[in-house]
């Protein structure tokens, strides 16, 4: 994966972040805007959020469709780990 893409950046955050960690789709949009300077879709990071979810077996689920609201709990971090 290379290091320059917002999927990459995203994951990096997951990893930082303060876990569990209770956010709404906007919040996690204008963290990745103060990270990177660029408007990324919400939907879109909460694909990478998925992935990264999946990735490193945490827990992701939405607990207010209605309000974007969404409980991300990290078990292990994605570190350099190289994906295919």
């Amino acid at each position: 994966m290379r290091k320059d893409t917002m999927k990459y950046k995203t994951y990096m955050l997951l990893d930082k972040i303060y876990s569990p960690w209770t956010f709404h789709g906007w919040e996690l949009q204008s963290k990745m805007h103060a990270e990177t300077g660029k408007n990324p879709y919400p939907s879109t990071l909460l694909d990478y959020v998925r992935d990264y979810a999946d990735v490193t077996g945490s827990n992701f689920k939405c607990i207010d469709k209605n309000k974007s609201k969404y409980v991300f709990e990290r078990i292990h971090k994605f570190g350099d780990s190289i994906i295919d």
